[in-house]
């Protein structure tokens, strides 16, 4: 049978543990409002972006150019985003099966993998797999962005 020392260390230590859990939430919460925040800031260069592309494809009907010809597929690349810790509920494990899955059953065109997050570039390295970019630690930026391109 427990003391009653064994018992008010327990209780104290549960609370801590629901208080470290609300501050958990409460940083969890604060991320998903600014990445929606952000999300709905980018939306109206998204749609302008896509309104001025529909109008430069609807009027360069007689140019040619390489980027909007219709052409076989020679090369894919597969962009693999993981987190790159834990704390997400079963985001990393869905979306590495199913990388996984899609890599395994890739033929056909030569593929190319690009891995961005410390869990995914983990799982490529416990598999022996070296993806042609592999980072970890990121926060978007032009040189992440040129990289990848």
């Amino acid at each position: 049978m427990s003391s009653i020392r064994d018992l008010k260390r327990r209780i104290k230590s549960v609370r801590n543990i629901q208080q470290i859990t609300k501050a958990m939430k409460m940083v969890a919460a604060a991320r998903i409002r600014k990445a929606e925040e952000q999300l709905k800031a980018a939306r109206p260069y998204a749609e302008k972006l896509k309104e001025v592309v529909t109008d430069l494809t609807s009027q360069m009907e007689d140019i040619l150019h390489p980027l909007m010809e219709s052409r076989p597929v020679k090369r894919v690349a597969y962009l693999v985003v993981s987190s790159d810790k834990g704390l997400c509920g079963a985001y990393n494990n869905n979306l590495l099966r199913m990388a996984w899955k899609d890599l395994s059953d890739a033929n056909g065109p030569e593929h190319e993998l690009i891995a961005v997050g410390a869990k995914v570039n983990k799982y490529l390295a416990r598999r022996k797999v070296q993806p042609s970019v592999g980072r970890t630690g990121w926060a978007p930026d032009f040189v992440l962005a040129q990289e990848l391109a």
